[in-house]
């Protein structure tokens, strides 16, 4: 099916030269594994996503251009496509704000320790993930994916969890109210959204 010959997987591939071109059940140690490559000591990186309806000419031309201007060889622009099954629960039934396909657009910037910074004293690294990130902003859906969402972007956590915000601090006001699990941000109510 997906990998078969004249399947999709086999068909893209066949457009250019891909890294890889595979689709296959894959153990979760694995992909961990290879995330953790990524990383290795030293290396430094931040995280920008924006939430898009679909792919326009003015968002083209922003990747484009981004992708044009990597500061990087470690940094990417990956995409994410929400459909399916992910859009299939009702909006009220979970936390996740948006049930809607959709497309999430991860910016990553990584560079190695010690790199110089700009003429402003900034890292360029930086500059170009804020920049591209600010560019995105006119086309993009309120909120984000929350697991890629920080106190840097106050306003995308804010908008985050829709109309599921209240009810979703209410649960975690009584089952967690000196917030010890805070990994995933939270926005201080749907008042402040």
């Amino acid at each position: 099916m997906g990998n078969a010959e004249n399947g999709p997987v086999r068909t893209l591939a066949r457009l250019g030269t891909p890294v890889l071109a595979e689709v296959g059940p894959v153990a979760r140690s694995t992909t961990l594994a290879a995330t953790d490559g990524m990383f290795p000591p030293g290396r430094m990186g931040a995280i920008r996503t924006r939430t898009i309806q679909s792919v326009t000419g003015s968002i083209a031309t922003v990747l484009d251009r981004a992708a044009q201007e990597f500061t990087s060889p470690f940094s990417a622009i990956v995409w994410h496509q929400f459909h399916g099954a992910a859009t299939r629960p009702a909006l009220g039934s979970t936390a996740f704000g948006r049930r809607e396909p959709h497309l999430m657009i991860e910016l990553i910037s990584m560079w190695e320790n010690g790199e110089d910074k700009d003429h402003t004293g900034r890292s360029s690294h930086l500059r170009w993930l804020e920049e591209t990130h600010s560019a995105l902003e006119p086309f993009s859906l309120p909120g984000g994916y929350v697991n890629f969402l920080g106190p840097e972007t106050p306003d995308q956590v804010a908008n985050s969890y829709g109309p599921n915000t209240e009810r979703l601090l209410a649960v975690k006001s009584a089952v967690d109210p000196d917030s010890v699990f805070s990994a995933t941000p939270l926005p201080a109510s749907t008042a402040d959204a």
